[in-house]
């Protein structure tokens, strides 16, 4: 037991400083050799808990959306729109923290095309599954659609993030939610029912006051 719970600290303690290394540093300008110093240990130890730099990447991009889908189940705990709320909430987090921008700019940079194996491929269908799922089975949705989805999301947000002045959160995600829908041919009618029910949550979540995504504190 002790062995594995040792192991399982090294592995959040490693999590931890590339999380804040990779938003503060950029994850390019984050070497392994940075990565081991911060977190005190060897480059054994990251290769085996993550196998690579880039499965880490994976990891703390999740961590983003789980920090933000947590912000809004504190003020609404019941909702089914959870994660829906978290990808709100990013969007207000990418504007007032830039460096955010910069870790999503370079993970599109270095897969623009949508491969199902890459590993932003694999968290955009895991995030849009738990997104729509309910209303629109993953089937109905043919690889060129998916993968048009992809293309779209990710040249609208690096237009986002070059004119952040310009364009408001609440503008980016309204787009991409109507662009997805109409893409992957959803009926307008449960589109609107899920927009309608997030934007109902949204009303209790201070948007504005919300900690900042590097004040939230250490991985649990």
């Amino acid at each position: 037991m002790g062995s594995y719970d040792n192991g399982n600290d090294t592995r959040k303690q490693i999590l931890n400083t590339c999380f804040y290394q990779f938003l503060t540093n950029g994850f390019h300008e984050t070497s392994v050799e940075d990565i081991c110093k911060a977190a005190h240990v060897n480059r054994s130890s990251v290769y085996y808990h993550f196998h690579d730099k880039d499965n880490i990447r994976y990891e703390v991009l999740w961590e983003l959306i789980i920090r933000c889908r947590n912000q809004a189940l504190r003020y609404c705990p019941n909702t089914k729109n959870s994660m829906a709320l978290a990808i709100r909430i990013l969007y207000v987090h990418l504007r007032q923290e830039p460096a955010l921008w910069k870790f999503l700019l370079d993970y599109w940079k270095d897969f623009p095309v949508y491969n199902p194996r890459s590993s932003l491929g694999a968290f955009y269908s895991l995030l849009y599954r738990g997104l729509f799922e309910s209303i629109w089975d993953r089937s109905r949705i043919s690889s060129l659609a998916f993968a048009s989805m992809y293309g779209h999301i990710c040249g609208i947000h690096s237009l986002a993030s070059a004119r952040p002045d310009r364009y408001r959160p609440e503008e980016i995600h309204k787009h991409c939610f109507d662009t997805v829908t109409q893409i992957w041919h959803i009926p307008e009618d449960k589109a609107d029912a899920l927009w309608d029910s997030m934007e109902a949550d949204l009303k209790n979540i201070p948007l504005d006051r919300l900690p900042g995504i590097l004040e939230e504190g250490v991985l649990d």
